[in-house]
């Protein structure tokens, strides 16, 4: 029994002779950087920035080979080595500090770094083929770049708080924001410069460049009082409902019908815009005797567009009843009597076609079309209301069949 206890006991001291002999295997191995060359020294300092959250010095220590390009922290080919960070802050720039005798960098009285004229270029300086350089970088902080979006004093007031992005550390042109500042009552339309451009396009924001130079740009918010639908494309006036509508662009209804709602009670906005080449066929039945492209209610208007190249196809088929009864037709409105024209301004009309009518019961019965200077474009209005299309009009086609 003590010979298989002693026999024991050897193995377990061979087996702890042999972990000993892998650890000093492993020692023997340890990497040394100045056995291999690496004999440069490069200390990245911060400057009041953090490398990182377990970041406690700020300051990142790497050896070299001599006479070779070094890393750029945070540079694009770069991912291991990230750049420091500061709250509302980026670096600009990476400058040699002087160094004393012993290599630690000089300071100026106000604690700030004694740094070298120029800056490190990381794309074509080179270390120095010195054995032992050392090489000591400061960061050189600047403010980052700042956009904001004003909204403007009365939506200030009402709650409605400025957009400000001041996250921009590169150098670059600014895209239109992806989500657009929103205010209780009314609607966003636009943004625009400072000198009054309307931005429009990716082009227009494209031209607004951060950098150093300018390094804070401010657009401002033009909004509409109310809830608007803004139309820019024929598809906006597919489905007109009982809504305001603002024209933002010139509408070519290639050849489609355009068709309003029945008693139209918003506000028609053609915001100085034209709407053409549109065919619109309007069949009326009943004791219906106002027959246009609008017919309005309430408060309803229409202002500030032209309409150009468009037909108005009108079809009567019901015999009206009454004493004096006729039709009352015209291209933008049947009867006018009720309206405020005061509301109806900026309306114009070049080249366009009233076609009306009668069949069935309608055969015989009288259609007035207007007189003097709203001939074709009100079927009637009261003596005392005047109306005068805008300058460049023309007159309406008018025929009655």
């Amino acid at each position: 029994m003590n010979f298989h206890l002693s026999k024991r006991k050897t193995i377990l001291c061979l087996f702890l002779l042999f972990l000993s002999c892998l650890a000093l295997a492993a020692c023997s191995k340890t990497f040394l950087p100045e056995e291999h060359g690496f004999t440069a020294l490069v200390v990245y300092d911060a400057n009041g920035g953090s490398f990182g959250t377990s970041d406690t010095t700020g300051i990142k220590t790497y050896k070299y080979k001599p006479s070779v390009s070094i890393m750029e922290p945070g540079g694009k080919h770069n991912l291991q080595f990230n750049a420091p960070s500061m709250s509302s802050k980026h670096v600009i720039a990476w400058f040699p500090a002087l160094l004393d005798e012993n290599g630690a960098p000089l300071k100026n009285e106000d604690g700030s770094f004694q740094l070298a004229d120029e800056p490190w270029d990381f794309s074509a300086d080179r270390l120095p083929d010195e054995a032992g350089y050392k090489l000591y970088l400061v960061a050189k902080w600047g403010m980052n770049y700042k956009l904001t979006i004003d909204v403007g004093e009365e939506a200030r007031k009402a709650g409605v708080e400025n957009i400000v992005n001041q996250s921009f550390t590169e150098a670059g042109p600014i895209s239109q924001p992806g989500l657009n500042p929103e205010w209780n009552g009314y609607t966003f339309h636009y943004y625009y410069t400072e000198d009054g451009k309307r931005l429009r396009t990716s082009e227009d924001w494209a031209q607004l460049v951060l950098n150093d130079e300018t390094p804070e740009l401010t657009i401002y918010v033009r909004w509409l009082t109310g809830k608007w639908y803004i139309v820019t494309s024929a598809d906006g006036l597919s489905d007109m409902g009982q809504r305001n509508y603002i024209l933002d662009a010139d509408i070519d209804m290639g050849g489609r019908e355009f068709k309003t709602p029945t008693n139209y009670q918003g506000t028609f906005d053609g915001n100085g815009h034209t709407i053409s080449n549109f065919e619109t066929s309007v069949r009326q039945g009943g004791q219906v005797s106002s027959v246009g492209l609008f017919s309005f209610a309430g408060r309803g208007c229409v202002k500030n567009v032209t309409f150009a190249d468009a037909t108005l196809a009108v079809t009567l088929t019901s015999r009206l009843t009454g004493v004096g009864a006729r039709f009352n037709v015209g291209f933008f409105c049947g009867n006018g009597e009720a309206l405020d024209l005061e509301n109806f301004v900026g309306l114009g009309f070049r080249n366009c076609v009233l076609n009306v009518k009668r069949e069935v019961a309608a055969v015989d019965m009288p259609v007035k079309t207007g007189e003097s200077t709203h001939f074709g474009i009100f079927g009637t209005l009261k003596s005392e209301q005047n109306f005068t299309p805008v300058a460049g009009s023309t007159a309406i086609s008018v025929t009655v069949e």
